[in-house]
């Protein structure tokens, strides 16, 4: 009889799996036409969308901690990212930033966690 060889488990092709990076794409694809407009005052609802996604950075952070310096490196460079696409909508007119009493701790923060998980752990 004919013998047959153990099958070994599929793998799902890459395109079809559900990355981090799907999430972003959807992000870009809504967020970057309202960052085209002409004027720099941009519609309180993408700021606002803008901020909240900055300020829960540091929670992406501590989610990736185990998953190497590179996704780390990536998790602080898409907040300062998005921190600059925030940034680049506020009016030159505006006197008073409140708002950085929040924004800047957290891209502290969240660089400060991105060295912190990316240490070398065990025994020296």
């Amino acid at each position: 009889p004919h013998r047959q060889m153990p099958r070994s488990p599929r793998r799902r092709s890459p395109a079809s799996l559900p990355t981090w990076r799907s999430g972003f794409w959807w992000a870009a694809v809504l967020v970057l036409p309202a960052c085209s407009a002409r004027d720099t005052d941009r519609t309180g609802s993408v700021q606002l969308l803008l901020a909240v996604a900055v300020l829960l950075m540091p929670l992406l952070t501590v989610r990736l901690r185990d998953a190497g310096r590179r996704r780390l490196a990536l998790a602080v460079l898409l907040q300062v990212a998005l921190y600059a696409v925030y940034e680049s909508g506020v009016s030159s007119r505006t006197d008073i930033r409140v708002d950085l009493l929040l924004l800047a701790p957290a891209l502290l923060l969240n660089g400060l966690l991105a060295l912190w998980f990316s240490r070398p752990q065990g025994p020296p």
